[in-house]
């Protein structure tokens, strides 16, 4: 479980203003719901274009959504140039495409922020380096495996 520290920076960083907040698993929607009893979330909404607007609009303060949801056909730009990843899922077509969708593409004016939360010394380490690069998570997880054990022996 990840510390209030990493939170607490990336909330008070975005200084009032919305912020996205991409999960990976029902967990961390669950532990998210939790802690920020206020947040919308996307994937409960009854009328997804309404929240769309609302956000886009700035009336919802934290919109949390998965990146499969996220990342083809929504339009959330305009809110905020802040967003963050609550661990790192496998996908990098799903990362970038949620990305894309809050920044609005190759015209943005404002840099996009994003924020990843990963806990250290966790497989999250290792997606997150597939992401970066775009290698195969697999190999990165059997590399990761055969260093522990080296560091091991």
């Amino acid at each position: 479980q990840l510390g209030e520290h990493q939170w607490t920076v990336v909330v008070d960083g975005v200084e009032g203003k919305p912020l996205l907040v991409a999960y990976q698993f029902k967990a961390d929607l669950f532990h998210l719901r939790r802690r920020y009893p206020h947040a919308t979330v996307y994937a409960e909404a009854k009328n997804p274009t309404e929240v769309e607007q609302r956000w886009r609009d700035g009336e919802i303060d934290m919109l949390l959504t998965h990146p499969g949801s996220a990342g083809h056909g929504l339009n959330l730009q305009g809110a905020t140039d802040t967003m963050a990843f609550f661990g790192c899922g496998h996908s990098y077509d799903q990362y970038e495409q949620t990305v894309a969708r809050m920044a609005g593409g190759l015209r943005r004016e404002r840099a996009t922020i994003v924020h990843r939360i990963v806990a250290r010394d966790t497989v999250d380490e290792a997606v997150l380096e597939t992401l970066k690069t775009h290698q195969n998570l697999q190999d990165v997880l059997k590399s990761m495996a055969r260093a522990r054990r080296r560091r091991a022996a």
